[in-house]
């Protein structure tokens, strides 16, 4: 088989790492890896390789990841581009784009973004849709992402090409005491709709309901959401732990600690949370959007953008908890592990 080279140098966060690193281990396992380029903030998870070519975060730093791409490309080898963003030329050897930012491709996107994100976002959409044609095909991870791809260029080779290593989800323990009714483990970024839920909270205490919840946030980058959070988590007594900076290996300890996840989500091209917590065993409270009724079936739905409709699923889901009338997700997307 082809050896696959990586060119991920601007993925360093969030899913898209987490589904980059399984990637290299995986490729390196079955001995298919050629050359990665990749951020130097995966320095130590990756440092068991050293086929690896690091870059900073510059601008010039990505302008030379470009032109080592262009020119040294293996004849015969495969290239992923995993981090979005098409080659600004074609390359001499098979390239693929990995595309799993739907920010990037989705028309009327208005979520309150700082400015420097929105810039970034801008730029970036303009130069995907200049550059896209320069990949022999492009791989998505949902039905949701091929139909938005579909309506942002014509004339692309897309596959729907899931990807997520399943034997690192630890197995579910039914024996672990359960501490939280409900998790969300996703930054706080606007279209992840944390103060739906927030406000849901508020309406649940109205009516002497206090169910608990873990936060999962970014200490960084969701200092003012933490702050929000907080001044109403002390004003109505609410049930909510925040968590900071939770390593990916160690969140199955907080899945198999909660009932069920919760996801009020306004947008996602995979949605890693709601695959691991079906695995784990989890019920699933979530929004109800077109992404999650391809990828899974059994869920406790509510309203988008209704904090009214979510605390009713809420409670109906607490109910039935107690009655022993839960109802469990099923996977409905075909996840390859491997």
């Amino acid at each position: 088989m082809k050896r696959v080279d990586i060119f991920a140098p601007n993925v360093r966060h969030g899913g898209g790492k987490i589904l980059l690193l399984q990637l290299v281990n995986s490729l390196i396992e079955e001995g298919l890896i050629g050359k990665v380029h990749a951020s130097a903030d995966l320095q130590k998870e990756l440092s068991h390789s050293s086929d690896i070519i690091y870059y900073s975060n510059s601008i010039f730093s990505k302008l030379k990841s470009e032109i080592n791409i262009i020119k040294k490309p293996i004849k015969g080898s495969t290239v992923l581009f995993f981090g979005n963003l098409p080659p600004i030329k074609k390359l001499n050897a098979k390239s693929i784009l990995y595309l799993h930012n739907i920010l990037l491709i989705k028309k009327n996107i208005d979520y309150k973004f700082a400015l420097k994100t929105k810039i970034r976002l801008i730029l970036e959409r303009m130069y995907l849709w200049l550059f896209i044609k320069n990949v022999d095909e492009i791989y998505v991870q949902t039905p949701v992402m091929l139909e938005e791809l579909k309506r942002f260029k014509k004339g692309l080779n897309i596959k729907i090409k899931p990807f997520m290593n399943l034997n690192l989800i630890h197995n579910k323990n039914k024996h672990s005491k359960k501490k939280y009714d409900f998790i969300y483990p996703s930054y706080g970024y606007p279209h992840k709709n944390h103060k739906l839920i927030i406000k849901s909270w508020i309406e649940l205490a109205q009516c002497n309901h206090y169910p608990s919840l873990c936060l999962m946030l970014d200490k960084n980058l969701d200092n003012s959401l933490y702050l929000h959070i907080e001044k109403f988590r002390k004003k109505f007594n609410l049930n909510i732990e925040v968590v900071f900076n939770i390593p990916n290996e160690q969140i199955a300890d907080y899945y198999n600690t909660s009932t069920a996840l919760i996801w009020p989500s306004l947008e996602e091209s995979f949605g890693m949370p709601i695959i691991e917590a079906v695995h784990l065993g989890l019920q699933i409270l979530a929004t109800d959007q077109k992404y999650i009724t391809d990828m899974i079936e059994g869920a406790y739905i509510f309203d988008t953008n209704n904090s009214t409709s979510m605390k009713d699923s809420v409670i109906k889901l607490l109910n039935d908890k107690e009655l022993n009338k839960s109802i469990y997700p099923k996977l409905k997307l075909h996840i390859p592990s491997s």
